[in-house]
């Protein structure tokens, strides 16, 4: 679960861990806590963690390391002579597997066992998070850490205070930043206004050269004298969301492709080129501004602490931001100026490191800008699915109406231009778009959009699957890679499992439960035939043939093009379906368990009966007599825990099972 994609490297030791790209990691581990609750911030506080100041992050997520202090090292007298200074040479910097590995081979150098050795040095460790630029900036990776907060949530209600003002957070540093506008928008030979050198890599390496700097070491932001900042989480997610919302293209419709990089579907890949921008992201933004709306009243007697640099960027965004909605949205090109310009500001302010000064801000200043950027957000979708003719467009670009040529060229020979005009494009429909567009509920989410999908070009009407994206035939080449592919082959136009799975996600999260459990019969390789998928119905394939693919021997099958993010989504599926998305939450000041199952009747078996294991230890059982859709209308459970029957399970009860100490819950449904 840990590596899909990418090139991938675990050593042969114990406790072994190789490094995986940050998107992959960080969306297979939404689901830890449901099986791993002593996992609890870990995941949050990694991935917030390697977000940059100025909201990009590292590609590369490596092990983390540990870390023996001089006075700790006492914890040698268990080591006989003859194999002390080899492991003392280990302590200053160790990966688990490395040390373990060396105890367990010199263990009759030991006085105690190696595993009783090992939990004494790592006791008496420090951790560090390890992570390196590697090579881009990818315009979603930042979204995945929206589900991580929401999960965390789900197990950890009565934490979110703690969660939010934990101070030990740092940003990642790297020298590697997004050139501005005057540096990246150009002319090209034939006369064609593009997104060209986001990243200027000799600048780069002059920069490392210049100051030694190590790109391929984990670094983190510091102030002037060399100290590491370190800020809160809510800090954290407030300037992520600042950067973010400035990123909104000239229609405040998609944010930006700035860099050089798509999002989740890689063979976009020439889309930032043509001043591309998604609307997956956007819907992104919308819910982790909605987050921040839910849980940020838990801290509203705070000040918030931020560099004096993210200061002046929030009151230049929310100046701008007040201006516009005063204008009634007309002013776009304006706005849309005004905050990009800031965010250049912004980004060059900390391109070396920072003042260190910090100011305040107060969570109901944070508050009233999070409430305008949420109706600005809201909007931006609501028109954008108005172009989509009632469904969501994922990508959109745009052509340069005027523009001005300036009186320089840009770092790779362009000339320099300043655009002044746009003309607003959609590409053919892409599934994405609304996979994550259900994740924002009933609001969004409706049959009607869902049935337009269904008669759209992005459903295989005959093999009954849906596809990555409808017809590319007509699009430009420079969309990138995926319009050289075969048609129902790869990214172009087929069913990547991962994707559709992240549709019937949605599906199952908006709340359309009987339109899930319809489609789960055709898209879930489960209840696929063998002879046509061609391979095991319990195995996910990374893509499946459609219909529009010129071999018809082909159609239906599943390939493996590499491993498949797939799994993850049907974890998440499994565990809505069994436990609901809140699994806890706090009622009359108490922690209380809140199973809300969304299982079908016809999913019990002869003995009307259903199981799920939580938290890797607790049997719930559910049984459910009358075969009862427990989505239905006016279901009620019961509890039988240890021989006592409970309307509610809360307080102390409540944590016993989160902490693993029960062993069996049943579950009665009825009426």
């Amino acid at each position: 679960m840990e590596r899909d994609y990418n090139s991938f490297n675990i050593p042969s030791r114990y406790f072994s861990s190789g490094p995986g790209n940050f998107r992959d990691v960080n969306q297979n581990r939404r689901n830890d806590l449901y099986f791993f609750p002593f996992v609890k911030d870990f995941n949050v506080k990694l991935f917030f963690s390697l977000i940059q100041a100025d909201g990009q992050n590292p590609l590369n997520v490596q092990p983390p390391l540990f870390h023996m202090d001089e006075n700790q090292k006492q914890i040698l007298e268990y080591v006989k002579p003859s194999l002390r200074d080899k492991i003392e040479s280990q302590l200053s910097e160790f990966a688990p597997s490395t040390i373990y590995t060396l105890l367990k081979d010199n263990e009759k150098q030991l006085t105690i066992s190696p595993d009783e050795l090992f939990s004494k040095i790592l006791e008496n460790s420090s951790m560090t998070y390890e992570a390196n630029f590697a090579e881009g900036y990818w315009v979603d990776h930042w979204t995945y850490n929206v589900d991580l907060l929401e999960n965390y949530v789900s197990i950890y209600p009565d934490k979110v205070k703690e969660l939010l003002l934990d101070n030990s957070y740092r940003y990642f540093y790297s020298p590697v930043f997004v050139e501005p506008r005057s540096e990246k928008y150009c002319l090209t030979k034939d006369k064609k206004i593009r997104q060209y050198g986001a990243i200027d890599l000799k600048k780069l390496a002059k920069k490392c050269k210049d100051t030694h700097f190590d790109i391929n070491k984990t670094s983190w932001l510091k102030d002037k004298e060399g100290k590491v900042i370190n800020v809160n989480l809510a800090s954290k997610i407030f300037n992520l969301i600042l950067v973010k919302f400035s990123t909104l293209d000239n229609q405040q419709l998609g944010i930006e492709m700035e860099c050089e990089k798509p999002g989740w579907n890689d063979a976009m890949n020439g889309l930032p080129g043509i001043l591309g921008s998604s609307l997956d992201e956007t819907i992104e933004l919308l819910r982790l501004v909605n987050f921040a709306l839910e849980y940020f009243p838990v801290i509203k007697d705070e000040d918030i602490l931020v560099l004096s640099e993210q200061k002046e960027f929030f009151e230049k965004i929310s100046s701008a931001l007040n201006t516009f909605v005063e204008e009634n949205y007309n002013s776009r090109m304006a706005y849309y100026e005004k905050a990009t310009s800031s965010r250049e500001e912004f980004r060059k302010s900390l391109a070396d490191c920072s003042n260190g000064k910090f100011e305040t801000i107060s969570v109901k200043s944070m508050t009233d800008f999070l409430l305008k950027a949420k109706d600005l957000l809201t909007d931006s979708i609501k028109r954008a699915k108005k172009v989509g003719e009632g469904i969501i467009p994922t990508y959109l670009y745009y052509d340069v109406v005027k523009y001005e040529k300036l009186k320089h060229k840009t770092h790779l020979g362009f000339d320099a231009v300043d655009i002044k005009e746009y003309k607003l494009h959609t590409l053919p429909l892409f599934l994405e778009g609304s996979a994550r567009l259900l994740k924002l509920g009933k609001e969004f989410a409706n049959k009607e959009e869902y049935q337009k999908i269904k008669e759209s070009n992005l459903y295989d009407k005959k093999l009954h699957i849906y596809k990555t994206c409808a017809d590319l035939e007509d699009a430009t080449f420079e969309i990138g890679r995926i319009h050289a592919f075969t048609k129902g082959w790869l990214e172009r136009e087929c069913n990547f499992l991962h994707m559709s799975y992240k549709y019937l996600l949605g599906l199952l999260k908006a709340g359309l439960y009987e339109e899930y459990y319809e489609e789960l019969k055709t898209n879930f390789v489960a209840y696929m035939d063998p002879n046509v998928y061609g391979r095991s119905p319990l195995e996910n394939s990374s893509f499946i043939v459609p219909t529009c693919n010129p071999d018809e021997k082909l159609h239906g099958q599943g390939f493996f093009a590499r491993l498949t993010g797939a799994n993850a989504e049907v974890m998440n599926m499994l565990n809505i379906m069994f436990v609901g998305e809140k699994v806890f939450t706090i009622d009359e000041g108490k922690l209380t368990l809140n199973l809300t199952p969304k299982l079908k009747g016809e999913m019990f078996n002869e003995d009307n009966i259903a199981s799920y294991k939580l938290f890797d230890k607790t049997e719930l059982i559910y049984h459910n007599e009358n075969r009862l859709d427990t989505y239905g209308e006016n279901i009620v459970l019961t509890y039988k825990v240890n021989g006592k029957t409970y309307d509610k399970i809360q307080g102390q009860l409540a944590e016993d099972i989160r902490n693993k100490k029960i062993e069996r819950i049943d579950i009665f449904i009825g009426k």
